[in-house]
C-alpha cells in the first residue's frame, strides 16, 4: 500500500486502518507475552459516536491544567469526522472531547473546543478538526485541523490547514494560525502554470494543499512545531511557530522534477527533542515516501544575519522502498544520558527472507553521544513479526510505568493478531530499550472485544495520591478508548550462602548420621513494593542442589531433611511481606564426588509470588530483574595447603582429512568432507582439573563431531560468536571448547579432537589457520607454570581443482565435394584482393562442444572462448551466417557475446559493449568494386594497418609457412587444415558466459550454427581434403584458490572434414572395363559348380521320381496286419 495523493492526504491514517481491519489473512500464530505490570482486567472502556474516528488522538491533561478540578482525572479524545456545530451555527467536521468519570460505571465526555468562526470561511467546513494535538506541561494545548479550507478564491477548495492554540483561561476561544493563508486573495500562491520544459507546461499546486497542521509537537508552551505535508506538490515542509507570533517557514524550493522529491510528504510526523545542546531547539521531522524510501531530517533553529531560519542539521535514510520510514515518530530520552532518541516507526517494512513478511513493521532507534552529535542507529525493534502487522504504526513515550527511573516507550501494531491490534511495551534501562518487548497488551485480553488496537496512546499520567500511572490506548476502527492501570512492583531481597565453601572429601561431618562431609546452606528472602505501600502476598521458593547434574543418582550432594530422608529439592512458601531465613544441611555424596570433584556444586533458587491475579492492584515481580539467585562449592584438590596446583600443560597436534583423496595435501573445495584436529594433551606437573582446550578456526566452519581418538570424557560443543570483541564486527571464524573433567596427573596424555565440516567452505583465504589453546578451567585454583608451551598453531591450505574437459562434434563430420577453389600456401592475401566466387550456396555446419566439470570442486564463475575461422588465409569470406549460444547445466540457453568482430572490408573490431551478436544471412561483396570506393579503401589501410588481414609476406616468412604447411599435410595425408590455432587473425571470437559456474559431473553445452558458401571450400593444389575446425576454450577463473591448469587443459576442438572427389564423366575407362570381365569369370565359375553337381543332368531326375513312386507303394503295403497281429511279409 503507497501513500495517498495530496487530494486525500490528511485521510491516510484512519482510511488504512479501516480498511485493515476488514482484511483476513492467514497469519503465523503469536504465542502471547506474559503481562508485565500494565493490568488488562480491570480496564475502562469508552466508546464514542460511530464513524467520527473517536480515539485518534489521546491525552491526559496535566495537573496545571485550569480545565478541570485538582484531582480530577480528565482525558483528552478528538474525534476528527464527527460533526459538530459552532457558536456561530456553522456546521464544521471534527471535535475533541473532555472525557471525565473515567473509573466510574459511566464515563461522560463533551466538546472542548467550541471553535470561533473566521472570515476566511463562509461555506460547510470538513476539516478534520483535532487531527494533530498537542498538550504542553502547563495544560495549553495546540488542536490543528489540516483540511481546513479557503473557500474565497476564485470559488476554489483549497486544503491550507490551520492550528489553535487554546488558553486555559478561556478555552472556548484562542488564537488561530494559518501560515499558509493569502489575506489578499492572492489566490496565485495556492496554485500556478510552472515550465517543465521549453514546450510543456504544468498546473502545479504550491500552498493550495498546504495540509498544515497535519502534524504537531509542542515544548513547555514556548513554542510549537507542525508539519504541512502538501506543499509544493507533496515535498512538504515544516513551521515553527512561538507564541510571540514569530513565525518560521522551512522553505522547500518546487521541483519541476516529480520523479525524485515530489510527493516525499515533508512534515508527515514531527518531534520536538533534546537532539543537540540545551540552549539550542531541535526537532525531527520526517518525509516517509522520499524517493519512496523515505527519511527523517532534523532540523535546529539558528539565526542567521539577525533574523531566525531552520536549519537542517541532519539527514537519516530509510533502507526500503514503500515502507513508511517515518510514518510515526517518537523522541525520548530512554537511558538517562541527557540525549533523547529518535525512535521511527517503519509500519509497511518486509522482511524479504520471509515468505510471510510482507508488511511486518519495524520501530528503527537512533540515539547520539557527548562525542557524536549525529544520531547513529543503535537498535531495531521488531515486535511480533506478524505478517500485515503493521508494527510501528504509532510510537509513544509513555514515561516511567514501572517506576525504576527510566522512560519506556508504547509502539502499536493495529493490524497484529488478524487485524485485532496489539501494542508492545518496551522498557528503558541504562542500556537503553528492552528487546524484545516486555509486555504485548492483546485485544483478546481486553473486557471487549475490539479490532484496531494499537492506533493510538497516550503518554502515561499518575492520578494523585498513586504512585502508579495509567495509560490510554484507542481503536479508531472501532470509535473506542481503554484506559488501562499499572499494577504495583516488588522488589525480591534474596541471599543464599553455603558454608563452608571448600569442601574437604576427607573430612567427616559433625552430624553423626551423615557418613561423609557435609555443609550448610541458608536462604533469606523478603519483598518491597517499589514507591512504598502495604501489600499481603506470599513467595513461592524452589531451593535445589546441584542443578548442573541432572541425574538424581549421579548427585555429588543431597538435602538432609528433618524426617532423615535426601532429597534434591525443597519447596516452601514465605511471607513476602517480611525477611525469612531457612537453614538446610547438604550431605555430600563422597563416591559421587571423587568421580566429579573438579565442577562446583551448584545451588540454585527460583522464587515467585503465589498470587498473580490481574486485578490492577495485585503487585507483580519485576520482570527485567531476575527470579533466581545461585551460588557454588568447590571441593578442596590434593594440590597442597594452598589448595592451588602448580601444573605444566602443552599440546601437540596434527591436521588430518576425512573424505579425502590419496595425494592431496591440502583442503579441496568440494572435496574434502571433514577437517580432522587431532591433539594430544599432556600434564607434567601437579595434577589438574578440569581442562580446557579451545580449537578456533579462521573460517566460518561448522562444528560436526568429535574425531574418534577423542577420549570418551571429553565434551566438545561449538561457541557462537556473532561479533569480535569490539561487538562491532562480525566474527568469520569458528570456535570449539572441549572440556576435560577428569584429574589429569602428572605424566598422563589425554588425546582430543574435533572434526570441522568444510564442504561449503569459504573461498576468501587461502591458508586455514588453527590455533588450539589448553589452559586449566579455574585459573584461581590451577596454575600454569609454562604457558609457552599451552598453545599450537597448524596450518593448511584451500584449493578449488575443477577437472574441466571440453568434447566436440561436428555436423555433418565428413562430407565430400567436387568444386572447390585454388588456394595458397605460400602466405597470405589482403582481402582487396581475395577471390570473390560470383554464385553463393549455403551450406549448414553445426559445431557442439560439451563443457563438463568432472570436479570435484565446482568451477568459478568464467567464460568459454569460442574461436570460429571466418575468413580463409586468402581473405575471402567464408562464414556467411552464425549464431554461437550456450545452454547451462540448468536449461538456460543465452547468447554469446562477440569480442572480435569484422567490418565489410575485413577491419577487426574490438567489442567494448559486450553486446551479444546474433547474425542473420550475409551476401558476399562482388568483386566488382569501383575504383573510387578502392582508392577509398586502401587510404583506410595506411591508416589501420593492423587492424588488416596481412598483406603477401616475406619471402623467407612465406617459405616458413609453406614448410608448416607441408609438413602438417603430410602428417595427416594431403590435408589441407582452416584452423584458429594456426591462423587467428582470420578468426572470429565469442565468450559464452558461465555466470554460476559448473557444479561437480554438471555440463554446459554451446552450439554453434554456421551457414557458409559451399562454392568457396579451398583445397590447395595436391591436396585432397579440407578440415575445418572450430576452437572451444574455458578461461581459468582468476582466484587464489584455483589450480592451475596444465596447457590444453579445458579446451577441445570440432572438425568438418571436406574430402574432394572429381566430378562426373572424368571416371577412368579401365576400372569399367575390369569390372565387367571380373563380372564374367564369377558367373563361370558358378555355372561350373552346378554342373559338377549334376544339376544339368535329366537321366538322374527321371531314377529319382522313380524312387519315389516305389517309396510310397511300400508303405500302404506295410500298414495291413497279419493273423498273428504282427505286419504282413512281401
Amino acid at each position: 500500500m503507497r501513500l495517498p495523493s495530496l487530494q486525500s492526504l490528511t485521510s491516510v491514517r484512519w482510511k488504512n486502518y479501516l480498511l485493515l481491519c476488514a482484511v483476513s489473512l492467514l497469519l503465523a500464530p503469536l504465542v502471547r507475552v506474559s503481562a508485565f505490570n500494565i493490568g488488562t482486567s480491570g480496564a475502562r472502556v469508552i466508546r464514542g459516536n460511530a464513524d467520527t474516528l473517536f480515539g485518534t488522538t489521546l491525552h491526559f491533561l496535566p495537573e496545571t491544567s485550569k480545565l478541570k478540578s485538582p484531582g480530577e482525572l480528565m482525558l483528552l479524545v478528538s474525534a476528527p469526522k464527527e460533526n459538530t456545530t459552532t457558536t456561530t451555527g456553522n456546521k464544521a467536521l471534527g471535535a475533541v472531547h473532555t472525557c471525565t468519570d473515567i473509573f466510574k460505571p459511566s464515563p461522560s465526555c463533551s466538546p472542548f473546543h467550541d471553535r470561533a468562526d473566521l472570515n476566511i470561511r463562509n461555506a460547510e467546513r470538513r476539516e478534520l478538526f483535532g487531527f494533530a494535538v498537542a498538550v504542553n506541561d502547563d495544560g495549553s494545548s495546540i488542536i490543528c485541523s489540516p483540511h481546513f479550507t479557503d473557500t474565497n478564491p476564485r470559488s476554489a477548495y483549497f486544503s491550507i490547514g490551520r492550528c489553535s492554540v487554546v488558553n486555559e483561561s478561556t478555552p472556548n476561544t484562542g488564537h488561530e494560525y494559518t501560515p499558509f493563508y493569502n489575506a489578499q486573495d492572492q489566490w496565485r500562491r495556492y496554485v500556478g502554470v510552472v515550465n517543465v520544459s521549453p514546450t510543456v507546461k504544468k498546473t502545479a499546486y504550491f500552498e493550495g494543499l498546504a495540509s498544515y497542521g497535519f502534524s504537531v509537537d509542542s515544548k513547555m508552551g514556548d513554542f510549537f512545531v507542525a508539519g504541512a505535508p502538501g506543499v509544493m506538490e507533496g515535498e512538504g515542509t515544516v513551521v515553527y511557530t512561538d507564541f510571540d507570533n514569530n513565525l518560521i517557514k522551512f522553505n522547500v524550493p518546487f521541483k519541476y522534477n516529480l520523479n525524485t522529491t515530489a510527493y516525499g510528504y515533508l512534515g508527515y510526523d514531527v518531534k520536538i527533542g533534546q537532539f543537540c545542546d540545551n540552549s539550542e531547539i531541535c526537532f525531527a521531522a520526517s518525509s516517509p515516501n522520499l524517493n519512496r524510501i523515505g527519511a527523517v531530517q532534523i532540523f535546529k533553529k539558528v539565526n542567521k544575519e539577525g533574523s531566525d531560519d531552520l536549519e537542517r542539521i541532519q539527514f537519516i535514510q530509510g533502507s526500503q522502498a514503500w515502507a513508511y520510514f517515518g510514518y510515526s515518530l517518537a523522541a525520548c530520552d530512554v537511558n538517562n544520558d541527557g540525549w533523547d532518541e529518535l525512535l521511527v516507526g517503519t509500519p509497511h517494512f518486509t522482511d524479504v527472507d520471509n515468505a510471510n513478511g510482507q508488511d511486518q513493521g519495524r520501530v528503527f532507534v537512533y540515539s547520539r553521544t557527548d562525542s557524536n552529535q549525529d544520531l547513529q542507529h543503535h537498535i531495531t525493534l521488531e515486535g511480533s513479526r506478524s505478517q500485515f502487522g503493521r508494527f510501528g504504526s504509532t510510537v509513544q513515550c509513555l514515561g516511567d510505568i514501572n517506576l525504576d527511573g527510566y522512560m519506556d516507550v508504547a509502539v502499536g501494531a493495529p493490524s497484529e493478531d488478524n487485524g485485532a491490534g496489539n501494542v508492545h511495551i518496551y522498557l528503558g534501562s541504562s542500556s537503553g530499550l528492552s528487546n524484545p518487548s516486555n509486555q504485548r497488551i492483546t485485544a483478546s485480553s481486553l473486557p471487549v472485544p475490539l479490532n484496531g488496537i494499537g492506533y493510538a496512546v497516550s503518554r502515561s499520567h499518575t492520578i494523585p495520591g498513586s504512585k502508579y500511572p495509567i495509560i490510554a490506548i484507542s481503536s479508531v476502527a472501532e470509535d473506542t478508548v481503554v484506559v488501562l492501570s499499572t499494577r504495583p512492583i516488588v522488589d525480591a531481597n534474596v541471599t543464599l550462602v553455603a558454608t563452608p565453601n571448600l569442601i574437604d572429601l576427607n573430612e567427616v561431618c559433625s552430624d553423626d548420621d551423615i557418613e561423609g562431609p557435609c555443609f550448610t546452606v541458608e536462604l533469606c528472602l523478603s519483598g518491597d513494593v517499589r514507591g512504598g505501600g502495604s501489600w499481603d502476598n506470599r513467595f513461592n521458593i524452589n531451593l535445589a542442589i546441584d542443578t548442573n547434574v541432572k541425574t538424581t543418582g549421579r548427585k555429588r550432594a543431597l538435602f538432609r531433611m528433618s524426617n532423615g530422608s535426601y532429597q534434591e529439592s525443597v519447596e516452601m512458601m514465605f511471607d513476602a511481606t517480611r525477611k525469612r531465613c531457612v537453614q538446610y544441611t547438604a550431605a555430600v555424596i563422597t563416591a559421587q564426588g571423587n568421580r566429579d570433584r573438579f565442577s562446583p556444586v551448584t545451588i540454585n533458587v527460583d522464587f515467585s509470588l503465589a498470587s498473580t491475579t490481574d486485578d490492577n492492584t495485585t503487585p507483580v515481580l519485576d520482570a527485567i530483574a531476575p527470579q533466581s539467585k545461585s551460588t557454588t562449592v568447590t571441593f578442596k584438590n590434593d594440590c597442597g595447603d594452598n589448595n592451588i596446583c602448580d601444573v605444566d600443560l602443552s599440546i601437540t597436534g596434527k591436521l588430518d582429512y576425512f573424505g579425502h583423496k590419496s595425494g592431496w595435501t591440502s583442503i579441496v573445495v568440494d572435496g574434502t568432507k571433514e577437517l580432522f584436529v587431532e591433539l594430544s594433551i599432556k600434564n607434567s606437573q601437579e595434577t589438574n582439573y578440569w581442562t580446557v582446550v579451545e580449537i578456533a578456526v579462521n573460517l566460518d566452519l561448522p562444528f560436526s563431531r568429535p574425531t574418534p581418538s577423542t577420549d570418551p570424557s571429553i565434551t566438545c560443543q561449538a561457541v557462537t560468536q556473532d561479533t569480535d570483541e569490539t561487538g562491532t564486527m562480525p566474527v568469520q571464524e569458528s570456535k570449539v571448547i572441549c572440556n576435560y573433567y577428569k584429574p589429569l596427573k602428572n605424566g598422563e596424555t589425554v588425546k582430543v579432537g574435533v572434526a570441522f565440516d568444510t564442504f561449503e567452505i569459504s573461498l576468501e583465504k587461502k591458508t586455514l589457520t588453527v590455533t588450539a589453546k589448553v589452559m586449566p578451567k579455574n585459573l584461581e585454583t590451577s596454575k600454569e607454570i609454562v604457558p609457552s608451551d599451552n598453545t599450537l598453531e597448524l596450518y593448511t591450505n584451500v584449493q578449488i581443482i575443477a577437472d574441466v574437459t571440453v568434447n566436440g562434434v561436428s555436423s555433418p563430420a565428413e562430407m565430400t565435394v567436387q568444386d572447390v577453389k585454388p588456394i595458397s600456401l605460400d602466405g597470405k592475401t589482403n582481402i582487396l584482393d581475395a577471390y570473390k566466387p560470383k554464385d553463393v550456396e549455403d551450406l549448414s555446419l553445426t559445431h557442439k562442444f560439451l563443457v563438463r566439470n568432472k570436479g570435484p570442486s565446482t568451477l568459478l564463475p568464467t567464460k568459454v572462448r569460442m574461436s570460429i575461422p571466418f575468413y580463409l588465409t586468402d581473405a575471402s569470406q567464408f562464414v556467411n551466417s552464425f549464431t554461437v549460444e550456450m545452454t547451462s547445466d540448468s536449461g538456460d540457453v543465452s547468447v554469446c557475446k562477440s569480442i572480435k568482430n569484422f567490418d565489410s572490408f575485413g577491419r577487426v573490431i574490438q567489442a567494448t559493449t559486450g553486446s551479444p551478436i546474433r547474425t542473420t544471412k550475409k551476401t558476399v561483396e562482388d568483386k566488382t568494386t569501383t575504383d573510387a570506393t578502392m582508392t577509398t579503401t586502401l587510404e583506410v589501410k595506411k591508416t589501420t594497418n593492423d587492424y588488416w588481414f596481412p598483406g603477401a609476406e616475406p619471402r623467407r616468412r612465406r617459405s616458413t609457412l609453406s614448410r608448416n604447411r607441408r609438413s602438417a599435410a603430410a602428417l595427416n595425408s594431403n590435408i589441407y587444415i582452416q584452423s584458429c590455432k594456426l591462423d587467428p587473425v582470420y578468426c572470429q571470437v565469442f565468450e559464452c558466459d558461465l555466470s554460476h559456474g559448473l557444479k561437480r559431473d554438471h555440463y554446459a553445452e554451446v552450439n554453434v550454427s554456421l551457414v557458409v558458401n559451399k562454392l568457396n571450400i579451398p583445397v590447395p593444389q595436391s591436396f585432397n581434403t579440407f578440415w575445418y575446425e572450430v576452437r572451444a576454450e574455458v578461461i581459468q577463473p582468476k582466484h587464489e584458490l584455483m589450480d592451475d591448469w596444465q596447457e590444453e587443459e579445458g579446451t577441445g576442438n570440432s572438425v568438418t572434414k571436406f574430402h574432394l572427389v572429381e566430378s562426373g564423366g572424368k571416371i577412368n575407362i579401365w576400372i569399367i572395363i575390369g569390372s565387367i570381365i571380373g563380372g564374367l569369370i564369377l558367373i563361370t565359375i558358378v555355372v561350373i559348380i552346378l554342373w559338377r553337381a549334376g544339376f544339368f543332368k535329366r537321366n538322374k531326375h527321371q531314377q529319382v521320381a522313380q524312387w519315389k513312386r516305389e517309396s510310397q507303394r511300400r508303405s500302404r503295403y506295410s500298414s495291413v496286419p497279419q493273423s498273428d497281429g504282427g505286419p504282413q511279409k512281401e
